[in-house]
Order: C-alpha cells, then structure tokens, then sequence
C-alpha cells in the first residue's frame, strides 16, 4: 500500500463503510481516537498519519489485508457505475431523456457515494434539456458544493463541467455577464491534459459568448489561438460549435470564400454523423447566407429550402427561425414583399417562443427594415423600439445602436422632428460611448 497516493480513498472509504453501517462519528471514538482525529482523516484535513487511519479501519473490524482487498472492490464497483452514469449522459445528450431518467433511477447511489456529484449533475443535464433552467441550474450549483467537499475524486473533470454547463445555463437565461464569468471559472480547473476535452468546449463557449456581447477583437484573437487545435478535438459536438464560430466570424469580416470552404467541411462533418442534425441545419443555414451575401439568391433559397424538407416538424424550431429570418432578408432584397411579409410573421413567432433574446432582437431588426424598405414606417417603428428595449435589457450596445438609427430614420420619413431629434440624440450618446460603425446588413443572425 502507498499511503501517501491511497489516503484520498482511504479517507473516502472510511466514511463510507461508518455510514453504511449507520454509524455516528461518537460510536467510534475511544481512548486511541477522538471525534475530531476521525473527522480529520474522513475529511483529509490535519495531516493524519498512517497509524491513526489503520487504528480506525480496526475498529471498523478492517484489518490492513482486508483494507487492501475492500480497496479494490471498491476501485472496481466505482469504475463499472461511472461507465454506466457515462452512458446515461450519452443518453441524455442524444435527447432519450425518458431512458436516461429511467436508467438514473436504476442507478442513483447513496449522497456519500463518491460518484452522487455525477449523480446529481446529470439530473440538472435532464432538467437542462427540458429548459428548466433554474432548476439546473439549482443542482449544479449543488453539484460545485459536493465537489469541492470531495476527498476522493471518482470523476476528474466534473468540477469543470460543472462551471461550464452552469455558463450554458446563463447564456440560455440571456446573461452573457454570467455566462463569461462561469467559463472562466471552469477554464480555471483546467490542470491536466485528461481534461483537454473540456478545456475545449469551455474554450468554444467563450468564443461565442465573446461574439455575442460584442467583444469580437476577442472572439477572433481566440478562436485564432484554439483552430490549430481543431483536429485534436474529439467532441463532434464540441468541434461542430468551434466550426460554426469560426464560419460566422469569417462572415462577418467578409471572408466569403474561406467561410464557404469551412461550411461545407462542417455539413461533411455532420452528415458523418447522423446524431448531428441540429448543426447539419445550422450550416445549411450559413451556407445559405453566404449565397445570400453574395447575391446568389436562387441558390441561397435551396439551401434554405433544404433545411424545411430535412426537417419539417418543430423540432429544430431555432434552426426554423433563423431560417425564416434570412428568408425575410432574401425575398426583400428582391421586393418580394407577399414572400417577405410571410416570413416575417413566421420568423417573429418562432422568435418570441424560443425565448433567445439576442436572436429575437435580430429578428425585430430584419422585420423593421422590411417594413421601413416598404416605407412602412408606422409598421416599422414599434418593432425597432422593442429591439431597443431587448438589447438595452441584455447590454448589446452595437445592436442598440443599429435599432436606435433605424428608429431615427423611419421619424425623420414621416416628419416628425421631435421625435427624430430625441432618437438622434440618443444614437449620438450611444456613439460617443462605444465608438459605433454601422452593420452593414442583418443577414448573420446566429
């Protein structure tokens, strides 16, 4: 036996096997070990000495050979229940949430087992799916107290995963604040090249919050850092969200030609892997706009055909709302406006179910230059209001500015100078304070 290597089992099993047999820390103590000798080595806190831990397994009944064999049965019992916790979180991962909730049931073990944390963080991956978020978000908070409380570590990277699916949590709740300062913390516990799968996906996550609350100097300087690594990536996942960044980013700076190449490795990538039909629509989506960028209407529109003949039902209703968005951009580029105004109603729909702010307050945006290019100013108005509202609410200062111009501009069509000037004075403030510069278009709304 190594002591020095074993004490955190040790410590752990100690623990376990008193309160497996319903044991208090007082039916232990005698005239050889206090109370307080005995929480020491539970809690591997004062240094406890090799003698002392053996005295306690004695009055255990354990003696140093069975403590050897126990240590083995439990090493083993442990690994076989993380495999089996694992599957469950693939389960999860794949949406069957009634067998991984079942399976969950089967498996739960005691609160002093040394995998509950793992226990507890896939029931908030449950709820996470259902988009419970506070209820998520409750457990992981949890989870990070039972972690960090832990003398012996059955899954290493929980604590990482923990930070990072409590930042999803946030950017779900539209709390990109939140969600930074939770990825942050994860990348933190990054200590071991074991955890360089997480490492990474809290990487991708930072990337798209960065991009999100306009920091995209930032974005692009880190997604520059991580892409050389992209092949050492396993997460299809995990590489298909960097991918979408990355496309999204050279889009946006124009790079049509480089984001075309890496969208269409993306949709290669997803079709090798059937479980990926929500980034498969993703990329059809941005495959779409880049046509679309480029003024290649007809073919954009297959693409974005494409996405409603793969999926037709309501599943991918995100997926769908993006779609009817560039859709309201396409067909008012060609002054369309039975097809725009149609797609604009869908895409406003979907907007306020799914409960997204940042791609709601695109959407108020694409429909408000629809209206205002119709010089339907009076259509036009409340919707880049309410964009106003939404992005001042969730701090998207460029965004804000865009709304607050169109504003300005559909008050000064109808001529009214008063609250034209309001508006104006308002952009003006908004520039000095970011230093401004107009988004070109509104196609990129992912």
């Amino acid at each position: 036996m190594n002591f020095a290597n074993d004490l955190p089992l040790l410590a752990y099993l100690a623990r376990k096997i008193r309160l497996d047999r319903g044991l208090s820390l007082e039916n232990l103590k005698n005239e050889n070990i206090s109370v307080g000798t005995i929480s020491n080595i539970e809690n591997m806190e004062g240094n406890p000495s090799k003698s002392k831990v053996l005295y306690l397994f004695q009055s255990l009944n354990i003696n140093e050979e069975e403590l050897e064999e126990i240590k083995q049965k439990e090493l083993l019992e442990i690994e076989t229940l993380r495999r089996k916790l694992e599957c469950v979180e693939d389960l999860i991962n794949d949406e069957e949430l009634e067998q991984a909730k079942k399976l969950l049931a089967q498996y739960a073990p005691k609160e002093h087992h040394a995998l509950y944390p793992y226990f507890r963080y896939l029931q908030g991956l449950c709820y996470f799916e259902l988009r419970e978020w506070k209820k998520s978000q409750k457990i992981w908070e949890e989870t990070l107290v039972l972690c960090k409380k832990q003398a012996f570590v059955a899954k290493h990277d929980l604590l990482a995963k923990c930070f990072n699916r409590l930042s999803t949590c946030w950017y779900a709740q539209n709390d990109l604040a939140k969600a930074l300062y939770y990825v942050e913390e994860g990348l933190k516990q990054y200590k071991t090249k074991k955890q360089d799968e997480i490492k990474y996906a809290l990487l991708v996550n930072k990337v798209l919050y960065l991009r999100k609350s306009d920091r995209r100097k930032e974005a692009v300087k880190l997604i520059k850092e991580v892409w050389p690594l992209i092949n050492q990536i396993q997460s299809v996942r995990v590489k298909l969200i960097l991918y979408k960044s990355y496309c999204i980013l050279l889009l946006e700076n124009q790079e049509l030609n480089e984001a075309l190449y890496y969208c269409k490795e993306s949709i290669d990538i997803a079709h090798r892997n059937i479980s990926q039909k929500g980034f498969l629509l993703d990329f059809l989506n941005i495959l779409g706009s880049i046509y679309l960028k480029r003024k290649m209407y007809e073919q954009a529109l297959e693409y974005f055909s494409l996405v409603f003949d793969i999926s037709p039902d309501k599943k991918f209703s995100r997926r769908h709302a993006d779609t009817y968005t560039y859709l309201t951009s396409l067909y008012t580029a060609q002054n369309d406006w039975v097809n725009a105004q149609e797609c604009m109603k869908k895409a406003l729909s979907f907007g306020r179910e799914i409960k997204d702010d940042y791609r709601l307050s695109k959407i108020l945006m694409v429909a408000g230059i629809c209206n205002k290019t119709q010089k339907q100013y009076d259509e036009a108005i409340p919707l880049f209001k309410e964009a106003v509202t939404l992005c001042k609410e969730n701090e998207y200062p460029k965004r804000t500015c865009n709304a607050v111009y169109e504003l300005a501009a559909c008050y000064d069509k109808i001529g009214n100078r008063k609250a034209f000037s309001q508006w104006t004075e308002e952009f003006y403030r908004l520039q000095r304070k970011i230093g401004w510069i107009m988004e070109e278009e509104f196609y990129v709304i992912f």
